[in-house]
C-alpha cells in the first residue's frame, strides 16, 4: 500500500470514529436516583438507547427520581423478587417500588423508541426490547433467526383491579419477539385503540419463568371486547410477557 491510498485509508477510519463518536455523545442521558429507607440512595447516569444496565447495588428501592425524563414509559426495571411500579406518585413523577427491593437492572428507551437492541448492544434479562438477533453473554449477537419486522409498533394500556388506579404503559414493536413487563402490577384490563387480538399475554398461572416455556394452563381468561381493542382478564393477574403479533414463527 503506498503513502497515499495509507493515508486515505487513515482519514476514512477517523472519520467514521467521528460519526460514531458523535452518535453517542448526542445520545440522550437519563440521571435516575433510586431512594431507599432511611435516607439512603444512589444515582446512575445512563444512555436511553434501550441497552440494559445493571445497578451493582444491593439498596432495598421505594422510590426512584428521574430528573424530569418520563421513566416510567420509557424505562423498564427488573427486579429479582415480584414489585408493582407506579408511576407520578407526587409532582416529581417518581415511580414508587412496592414492595421496596433492590432493583437488578434498567433500560431506557430512545424517543422515537427502537424496535430492536442491534448487535453487540449490551443485553440481559431486564432488557426493554429484544436483540435484532440473539442476546447471548450478555451482548446482542447476529443470527439467522432474527425476529421479523412486521413494521410498525403497539401501544396499550394496561389497568390494575385495585381501587387506586395503578396502570403502566407499554409500547413494542411488531416483530413477534417476547416483550417481558417486568411488572406484577395484578390486572383486570388491557386498553389500545388497535387490536390487541394479535398479540398472546403470557400470565402468571401459564409461564414458567425458568427457561420462559409454557408448562401449565392459565388460571386467568382474557376475553376481548370492543372489537378487540379492550381485553378483560377474569380474575386479576399480573402479565409476565406479550408478543405481538403471536404465532408467527
Amino acid at each position: 500500500m503506498n503513502f497515499k491510498s495509507s493515508l486515505l485509508t487513515t482519514i476514512a477510519v477517523i472519520g467514521h470514529l467521528a460519526v460514531a463518536l458523535t452518535i453517542r455523545s448526542t445520545t440522550e442521558q437519563v440521571t435516575l436516583t433510586f431512594h431507599g429507607a432511611a435516607d439512603a440512595l444512589y444515582v446512575m447516569t445512563i444512555p436511553a438507547s434501550a441497552e440494559s444496565f445493571t445497578t451493582d447495588n444491593p439498596l432495598s428501592v421505594s422510590l426512584i427520581d428521574a430528573d424530569r425524563f418520563d421513566a416510567y414509559s420509557r424505562c423498564t426495571f427488573f427486579t429479582s423478587g415480584n414489585a408493582a411500579l407506579v408511576g407520578g406518585v407526587n409532582h416529581q413523577g417518581s415511580i414508587a417500588v412496592g414492595p421496596p427491593q433492590p432493583i437488578y437492572s434498567v433500560s431506557c428507551q430512545p424517543d422515537p423508541p427502537i424496535q430492536c437492541l442491534p448487535d453487540y448492544a449490551s443485553c440481559d434479562v431486564g432488557t426493554s426490547i429484544a436483540c435484532c438477533g440473539i442476546c447471548a453473554a450478555t451482548k446482542c449477537r447476529p443470527t439467522g433467526n432474527s425476529p421479523r419486522d412486521y413494521g410498525g409498533s403497539i401501544s396499550m394500556t394496561l389497568y390494575g383491579s385495585g381501587a387506586g388506579g395503578e396502570y403502566y404503559n407499554v409500547t413494542l414493536p411488531l416483530q413477534g419477539a417476547r416483550y417481558y413487563t417486568h411488572n406484577d402490577l395484578s390486572l383486570s384490563r388491557i386498553v389500545s385503540d388497535q387490536d390487541l387480538t394479535i398479540c398472546h399475554f403470557d400470565t402468571v398461572g401459564e409461564f414458567a419463568t425458568l427457561g420462559g416455556q409454557h408448562s401449565a394452563p392459565p388460571t386467568s381468561i382474557i376475553t376481548p371486547e370492543n372489537n378487540g381493542k379492550v381485553m378483560v382478564i377474569g380474575p386479576p393477574t399480573h402479565v409476565v410477557a406479550i408478543t405481538c403479533p403471536y404465532g408467527v414463527f
